[in-house]
């Protein structure tokens, strides 16, 4: 993104100044890993999912915002020469972008699954959903 935007700082010091990225990545990183902790070591840990689906939905979110902040400028770069770096980094990044998307999806539908799951235990059965 040095290249694309034409700058010398983190990408991230150009678009907002940088500021909370070390406490984001904490909050990130601990609801994770506390959904992932929550799934492999109890029976019903719904309600533990809820800061790791609030968090990656916020991520997602964010890079789609900073994708579409810096779209003029990629556009632009793809629009002259492009050689090997530029079209692996760019690959790179797009490749990024699609897994967390992929990634945030299969995170909510696996906590929709479980609310389902937990429901029908307590004999609860709502009606199916069609999105």
């Amino acid at each position: 993104m040095h290249r694309v935007l034409g700058t010398n700082e983190c990408v991230a010091n150009y678009l907002d100044g940088g500021y909370m990225r070390f406490a984001w990545t904490i909050e990130q990183s601990s609801a994770l890993f506390v959904s992932l902790v929550s799934l492999i070591c109890m029976k019903k840990p719904l309600w533990l999912l809820w800061p790791g689906l609030l968090m990656q939905s916020s991520y997602t979110l964010g890079l789609s915002v900073l994708t579409m902040a810096t779209a003029p400028k990629i556009l632009e770069a793809l629009g002259g020469i492009i050689d090997f770096e530029l079209a692996l980094i760019f690959t790179v990044y797009s490749m990024g972008f699609v897994m967390n998307w992929l990634f945030t999806f299969v995170l909510w539908h696996y906590y929709w699954h479980r609310e389902r799951k937990i429901l029908a235990e307590r004999g609860i059965f709502p009606p199916p959903e069609f999105i």
